[in-house]
Order: structure tokens, then C-alpha cells, then sequence
């Protein structure tokens, strides 16, 4: 079997019926149904297919089969509050939004 990189995860409904079609410039992948501040960031020139799966509350699951040497951003955005940043759970989160090697 092929092994390839994707990115699997949720998007607002609308924004995967756009990824079926050609012709769009990015789209932010969230790990969680719910939307966060950590998420992968994927141009739409890196992906080779896009799978589209099932949606909940306004959420579709996804997954980019990714180009070979295709790039991606993992976004964690956070705002600062006066106070040096520290959250546990972030390595949790991050971990989530990455590509993995899958078989095609």
C-alpha cells in the first residue's frame, strides 16, 4: 500500500462544501469539533485530495491527502494577559494538529 501525509480533522459545514470545489486559497483544520486556537493551516496547493466525512453541529470531518514535500502551518494563537504563558493542556492540543502518515 501508498503512504501519504494528511491532516485530519473539523470544519464549519460551509467551508468543506468550498473544498470540493477547485480553486481555494487555505483552510484552517481544527482537531476538535469545537473551534480553538490551535489548529493546521493547509494551502490549497499543497493538497493532492480532499476526503470529506460526516457532520455534527455544523462541523465536517475532513482529511487532506497532502502532495509529497507539501508544507503546513500549525497555528496556536493566544492572547497575553499580563502574566509569563503556561497551559498544560497545550501540548495535548498541539500534538493534535499535526499531519500524519497514513495508507493511501
Amino acid at each position: 500500500m501508498a503512504e501519504a501525509i494528511a491532516v485530519t480533522g473539523y470544519v464549519d459545514d460551509k467551508v468543506a462544501r468550498q473544498l470540493s470545489k477547485p480553486k481555494w486559497a487555505s483552510v484552517d483544520v481544527h482537531p476538535d469539533r469545537k473551534e480553538g486556537d490551535t489548529f493546521v493551516r493547509v494551502a490549497e496547493s499543497a493538497v493532492r485530495d480532499v476526503r470529506i466525512g460526516s457532520s455534527r453541529s455544523g462541523r465536517t470531518l475532513v482529511q487532506l491527502i497532502l502532495n509529497d514535500e507539501a508544507t503546513f502551518e500549525t497555528v496556536v494563537r493566544s492572547v497575553p494577559k499580563g502574566q509569563r504563558f503556561f497551559d498544560p493542556t497545550l501540548a495535548r492540543i498541539t500534538a493534535a494538529s499535526i499531519a500524519n502518515k497514513i495508507e493511501i
